[in-house]
């Protein structure tokens, strides 16, 4: 969709909450909420694979009601999850791939849920750290490099299950707290006040916690892997500060920050030291 048009749609959307909420503030509440957790891309289309999915051995996990499709590359070594974000799949792994190939990783990678190949049309974390955290037990992963917001489904998986196999796990442009995400959200819709405490309510209801207490920079605390970090300067999707917070609080992390990579972080330099951290005892 063209920027300006975009534009034009998301004031339209906000100013329809806007309205809404001064009649029935529990059906805007739960539209904000719907549209919010709705992504708008990310799916691959039927019967299409992307190539370099192709050569994978594919699967699908029931998990959580959701089918789930989960991608192996076979190797020797470590077994390694992949964890896209927002509006995203598996395709995204492409740079990384062949890296990951060459040091014989055993790799899976998984579409999230209402993305790629998986089911559903809602995405939330919570339900992606559901899904991250079986894919974990099942397959009996042992590190894990995750994108985005799905750094952040990562960390709550991890700190949720404590998964006694995972030794690693990397976090490529993460945001770190909900709240952020949400007045994000808000600015974007034009949403007024009131609007953004009762979408809040909607959210610390849905997932049992205060949405200030919904934090990676929280969640890390209790981690006792080894992790790495990385963020660039100049990512215009995530703020650089949301990976400040999550290091300040994790015991064990090497940082990496970049600059002039945005948020994707697709660099051959950045790998390199990413593969020098997974190989490392």
């Amino acid at each position: 969709m063209h920027p300006f048009l975009y534009r034009i749609l998301t004031k339209s959307i906000g100013a329809f909450l806007n309205v809404l909420h001064l009649v029935a503030p529990k059906k805007s509440d739960a539209l904000a909420f719907q549209i919010f957790c709705t992504p708008r891309k990310g799916k691959i289309q039927l019967g299409k694979i992307p190539k370099v999915l192709q050569t994978a051995e594919k699967e699908i996990h029931n998990i959580a009601d959701h089918d789930i499709a989960v991608y192996r590359f076979p190797g020797n070594g470590k077994k390694i999850l992949l964890v896209h974000g927002w509006e995203s799949n598996s395709k995204r792994w492409k740079k990384l791939l062949p890296y990951l190939k060459k040091a014989q990783f055993d790799i899976y990678a998984i579409d999230a849920p209402a993305h790629g190949k998986s089911s559903g049309t809602l995405f939330t974390v919570p339900l992606y750290a559901e899904v991250i955290a079986a894919m974990i037990q099942k397959f009996g992963i042992q590190q894990l490099i995750a994108h985005s917001i799905g750094g952040s489904a990562s960390i709550y998986a991890l700190h949720k299950s404590n998964p006694e196999t995972v030794e690693k796990a990397a976090i490529l442009g993460a945001p770190a707290d909900l709240d952020v995400l949400i007045s994000n959200y808000a600015r974007i819709l034009s949403l007024r006040p009131r609007n953004v405490r009762g979408l809040t309510q909607t959210f610390s209801t849905k997932f049992k916690l205060e949405t200030q207490l919904f934090s990676s920079k929280i969640f890390v605390k209790s981690l006792q892997i080894k992790g790495f970090v990385a963020h660039d300067a100049h990512d215009d999707v995530v703020a650089f500060s949301e990976s400040e917070k999550i290091i300040a609080n994790w015991k064990d992390v090497t940082f990496v920050p970049t600059k002039n990579l945005g948020h994707s972080l697709h660099d051959a330099n950045l790998y390199q030291q990413l593969l020098s951290f997974l190989k490392a005892s």
